[in-house]
C-alpha cells in the first residue's frame, strides 16, 4: 500500500528533545558502520546488509556522539515521522514491515504509530533501560520486523510512523533503519512474533517448567525425568489456520510424536 526505502531524507520530519549536544537522526549511503562507530562491532553488524542500503537509510549513533559520556544530564533523544499522513481508508487488515539492524547497550529504541494524525500513539518497543532483543545486545543484520497494526491503523485516512529512540542518558550504541513499509495481512501466515518465541522442551522437574534449546542431552538425564515438547505460534494472517506439532528425536534413542491439531483465529 505504501513503502519509503529512506532514499529521500526529504519524506520525514526529524524532531529532538535531547538535553544539552544535540544528536539526531541523520540519512546517510554510509554503509559501513565500523567506520562511524568509536568502539569495535561485531564482524555481523559492520556492514548495514539492508536489501537497499546502497541508497541511503537512517541511522542514530549515540556511540559516536562527541563527549557523551554516562549520566553526564545530556540524554540523546530523538525521532523521525512520516512526513505526509498514509491514508489506509480501503485498508482495514494492515501490517508495518521494516529492516533494521543495532547493537543494545541500555538505550531505547521502538517505533510507533498513530491512526489519527498524532493525537495519540500506540508503541511498539524493542530495547529498553534494562531489557534488550535476543540474541543478547546485537540484531540481525539486517532484521525484519513486522507487526499488525489493523487495530490501530486500519481503515483509517491520516496514519502516521514514528521512529524513535533514547540512549538514556548512557553511552549507547548505534541504531539503523530502512525499507519501511505498510503493506496487506495475508490470508495465510502463521509466525513467531517479536517476542521470543519457537520451540524447545521442557523438563517438568525443574521449577517452573524452563525451556531448553539444548541438541543434545545425556540419555541418562532425559530416561530418569519426564519431558514435553512445547512450540507458540501466532497467526499472523487474516484467515483461520490449522496447525499441528511434530517432534522428532534421534541418537542413542528415538521418539516421534505429534500434538492435536489446534485452530489458530486470525490476530
Amino acid at each position: 500500500i505504501w513503502e519509503d526505502d529512506c532514499s529521500d531524507p526529504n519524506t520525514w520530519v526529524f524532531t529532538n528533545t535531547s538535553v544539552g549536544p544535540t544528536l539526531d537522526w541523520e540519512y546517510t549511503t554510509n554503509t559501513d558502520i565500523q567506520s562511524q562507530c568509536v568502539t569495535g562491532l561485531p564482524t555481523s553488524l559492520q556492514i548495514f546488509n539492508s536489501t537497499t542500503a546502497s541508497n541511503g537509510f537512517m541511522i542514530i549513533n549515540s556511540d559516536a556522539a562527541p563527549g557523551n559520556t554516562d549520566n553526564n544530564g545530556s540524554p540523546i533523544v530523538c525521532e523521525f515521522t512520516t512526513a505526509t499522513p498514509i491514508d489506509l481508508t480501503a485498508y482495514p487488515n494492515v501490517q508495518l514491515t521494516y529492516q533494521h539492524s543495532f547493537r543494545w547497550w541500555q538505550d531505547t529504541r521502538g517505533v510507533r504509530v498513530s491512526g489519527d494524525n498524532g493525537q495519540t500513539w500506540t508503541d511498539f518497543e524493542i530495547t529498553d533501560f534494562t531489557n534488550y532483543y535476543t540474541p543478547a545486545q546485537n540484531s540481525d543484520n539486517p532484521h525484519i520486523s513486522t507487526y499488525d497494526i489493523s487495530a490501530i491503523a486500519g481503515g483509517q485516512s491520516e496514519v502516521l510512523v514514528q521512529f524513535y529512540y533514547n540512549d538514556n542518558d548512557i553511552w549507547g550504541w548505534y541504531w539503523t533503519v530502512d525499507d519501511v513499509s505498510i503493506s496487506v495481512l495475508p490470508d495465510n501466515l502463521v509466525v513467531s512474533s517479536e517476542e521470543v518465541i519457537g520451540g524447545w522442551w521442557i523438563n517438568y522437574q525443574t521449577v517452573g517448567g524452563l525451556g531448553q534449546d539444548y541438541t543434545s542431552y545425556p540419555l541418562s538425564q532425559a530416561t530418569a525425568n519426564p519431558y514435553a515438547f512445547e512450540s507458540v505460534l501466532r497467526n499472523g494472517g487474516i484467515a483461520p489456520q490449522d496447525a499441528t506439532m511434530y517432534a522428532n528425536v534421534t541418537g542413542a534413542g528415538t521418539f516421534s510424536t505429534s500434538s492435536n491439531t489446534i485452530t489458530l483465529a486470525a490476530g
